[in-house]
């Protein structure tokens, strides 16, 4: 008897949990949150970097080298830590979660070792700062695509 009401109060919990899942979804993306691809983006200027090893961007992003592999300085721009934008690009690009690179980074500030990235507050302010920046370095969604700017592959 109590072995039937516990497997029933069970299955209620994990249907209820499931519930909740698919509703907050369903009201992230009511909310016109993107889930069009992104791409990694550089100055039409760094005309020899089209293409990066993982490994490369993720030292970039971590503020762990501050110049191209062909020597030019970096700049780096990044998206506040709760855009969704960023988040996908940290996850699926780099690896990590988004407060994890900010500790990185506040470890190296703290440090003196090197500065933070430049945050910018949204994806057509990063297109238009990474256009108009040399060595400069971000990300935006495939809507914000055109000449002023260089798509970069990652490897």
């Amino acid at each position: 008897m109590y072995h039937f009401i516990f497997n029933k109060m069970l299955f209620i919990v994990l249907l209820s949990s499931v519930l909740i899942f698919f509703s907050l979804l369903s009201t992230r993306q009511a909310v016109g949150i993107t889930t069009s691809p992104f791409y990694l983006i550089t100055n039409n200027e760094n005309d020899e970097n089209h293409s990066i090893k993982r490994r490369t961007l993720r030292a970039i992003y971590s503020m762990r080298t501050q110049s191209w592999p062909n020597g030019k300085r970096l700049t780096v721009f990044v998206l506040p830590d709760n855009e969704v934008l960023h988040e996908k690009f940290c996850q699926q690009v780099l690896g990590v979660l988004p407060y994890q690179l900010r500790k990185s980074w506040d470890r190296l500030i703290f440090s003196g070792k090197a500065g933070a990235p430049i945050k910018v507050n949204t994806i057509a302010e990063m297109k238009q700062r990474v256009a108009v920046t040399p060595g400069a370095i971000g990300y935006i969604t495939d809507n914000y695509l055109d000449d002023s700017i260089t798509i970069v592959e990652v490897k």
